[in-house]
């Protein structure tokens, strides 16, 4: 159901309209000629239950109306309303064409300068395949597109995570007449406003500049009981954009073979890391070894120790620091939709 209308060829949108203008529209709706912008037909306008201005068709024409939920309306409303805010173009049941002539309708269209993006909200239930197929429509027109689906109790499949498809559940909160964006905890104002000003990003970036912190353990040789120190792993991190993670030895074993000098081992007694045979594992891999007897300490030894650290959240203390490229030197871990309130 549209939120807006023609007047002698001028657009009117429903949610511009306080509610004395929405009243003296219904009134002098007759003699005004509202139109519909899909067919020419009359129009109605109408509020529904929960408090939403919309038009509605006089008489069904050539146009096939869709039936919208209250909350769909109102989403549409809320999206509208911050979309024009932020100064950007809006247009709401935007119709467009593929190069392949198929049509299609968006819910919410904004334009700013050359940058085109289309809000879509799935208040019933959809397909996966539904939606990437009606993605693609906007990939092939350079159309960028945010999801918006409602968040059910059993979900059809869970949110998506991937960069071509953003997707985001939101739930309605009766009390606040609102909605909520669960995963990030804002309201949907706040979070199509974020959207709006580049505040959610695939996260993180290939090729950001992250700190890498050598990470080891001390630990009593099992064969020449004397005391020394094994890398586990590289701690990485970045003040600036928040990401922290943690990677295993045998994940970033090059990168942490760079960072070694002579006179770090000498001062940390730290072995020599090179292939040994694992009686265990019973082949040869890169591994630590005792700085004095050269004995084997295992990835899965390795793994079992720093695991009782991270779970607990304890600080991890490096004994050298650089900076790496992610993506490059350090393996680039799955990325997600980051959003920064």
């Amino acid at each position: 159901m549209p939120l807006r209308a023609i007047q002698e060829g001028k657009t009117i949108n429903a949610y511009n309209l306080n509610q004395k203008k929405w009243e003296e529209l219904k009134e002098s709706r007759k003699k005004s000629k509202l139109q519909m912008p899909c067919c020419k037909n009359s129009a109605i306008p109408k509020t529904s239950k929960l408090g939403t201005q919309f038009f509605a068709h006089g008489r069904r024409g050539e146009c096939t109306p869709t039936s919208e939920s209250k909350e769909h309306l109102l989403a549409k409303t809320i999206i509208a309303r911050i979309c024009q805010i932020e100064g950007w173009d809006v247009t709401t049941e935007y119709s467009g064409e593929t190069p392949n002539k198929e049509k299609w309708i968006a819910d919410v269209y904004a334009k700013k300068g050359k940058v085109q993006i289309v809000f879509e909200v799935q208040w019933s239930s959809q397909t996966i395949e539904i939606t990437r197929k009606r993605q693609e429509r906007y990939k092939a027109l350079g159309i960028r597109s945010a999801w918006l689906a409602k968040k059910k109790k059993r979900e059809y499949f869970n949110e998506i995570e991937e960069y071509q498809l953003p997707y985001f559940h939101i739930e309605y909160n009766e009390k606040e007449n609102n909605f909520n964006v669960p995963r990030y905890k804002v309201t949907l104002q706040a979070f199509i406003q974020g959207m709006l000003n580049k505040k959610l990003r695939w996260f993180p970036e290939k090729g950001m500049n992250v700190e890498s912190g050598l990470i080891t353990i001390d630990v009593n040789c099992w064969r020449c009981k004397r005391d020394i120190q094994v890398i586990v792993g590289i701690e990485v991190k970045s003040k600036v954009n928040k990401f922290k993670k943690f990677y295993y030895f045998d994940e970033v074993s090059d990168t942490i073979i760079s960072m070694i000098t002579p006179s770090l081992q000498q001062k940390h007694k730290i072995g020599i890391i090179k292939k040994r045979y694992s009686k265990t594992m019973q082949h040869q891999y890169l591994s630590n070894g005792c700085y004095y007897c050269d004995a084997i300490y295992g990835n899965f030894f390795l793994k079992e120790e720093i695991l009782e650290l991270l779970v607990v959240d304890s600080i991890l203390y490096p004994i050298k620091i650089e900076v790496h490229k992610l993506g490059k030197e350090i393996p680039l871990p799955n990325q997600v939709w980051h959003f920064e309130k």
